[in-house]
């Protein structure tokens, strides 16, 4: 495995690479850096003492996935992944230190719509912003999202199915993830579209600033939302 420092010695950002890559290590290290450079910038919150990410090459094919852990995160994916499918991999696992960590979460299965389907959204968008991905591949990646979710099997199951079949069915396991990131992608549009002024964006930042005192919650972000529009 090759190890680096990828921060600075007051704040460290430690990466594990292990395995063979297609993409090489200083893309890799690059990519990172505007990666997390990108999404602490959005939140303007840089309290982070010292980072850790290990990417591991995976034993299959076409199979990827990550988790995020304190002040850390792992991912694993074949050798040969795109560029943009491993960008958009480790954007996500990152943005989890706000969408889940920092934006204090109960663990509610309920509210993934926000905790996946947001960090999809905001993963792609900061991305875009970032140029860390390009517009084509911005409006390629929303409409995949929506043809998955309208092909989608589960697409008509109720909110409550999640909680309960989350873990042991792949198609309800995705509904969380396109529902948000489609709920998402209006809010914002409906919020541009009555104050150019304001976004989604807007609306982040306000739950930011209150779950620093309080757990998310459903309502807590309908209050919020509600000033917008």
């Amino acid at each position: 495995s090759d190890l680096y420092n990828i921060g600075n010695n007051i704040q460290p950002i430690f990466l594990s690479l292990y395995g063979n890559f297609s993409i090489e290590d200083q893309q890799i290290t690059s990519d990172l850096k505007e990666i997390i450079t990108s999404q602490r910038t959005f939140f303007n919150d840089f309290d982070f003492s010292s980072y850790t990410i290990s990417l591991i090459e995976g034993n299959h094919p076409t199979s990827a996935g990550g988790t995020n852990l304190f002040n850390s995160f792992t991912a694993f994916f074949p050798q040969k992944i795109s560029r943009n499918d491993y960008y958009l991999l480790c954007a996500h696992e990152h943005l989890h230190n706000w969408f889940w960590r920092k934006i204090k979460h109960k663990n509610n299965t309920l509210d993934y719509w926000f905790t996946e389907g947001f960090t999809e959204f905001y993963s792609r968008v900061i991305a875009l912003r970032s140029k860390g991905i390009n517009k084509n591949t911005f409006i390629n990646e929303v409409n995949k999202i929506l043809q998955e979710y309208y092909l989608s099997p589960a697409n008509q199951e109720p909110k409550l199915i999640i909680g309960k079949d989350f873990s042991n069915n792949s198609d309800i396991k995705k509904l969380p993830y396109y529902r948000g990131f489609v709920f998402a992608l209006y809010l914002n549009n409906l919020i541009q579209k009555e104050n150019m002024q304001h976004s989604l964006d807007s609306v982040i930042y306000d739950l930011f600033k209150m779950t620093t005192k309080q757990n998310f919650s459903s309502s807590l972000f309908r209050t919020i939302a509600r000033k917008y529009v």
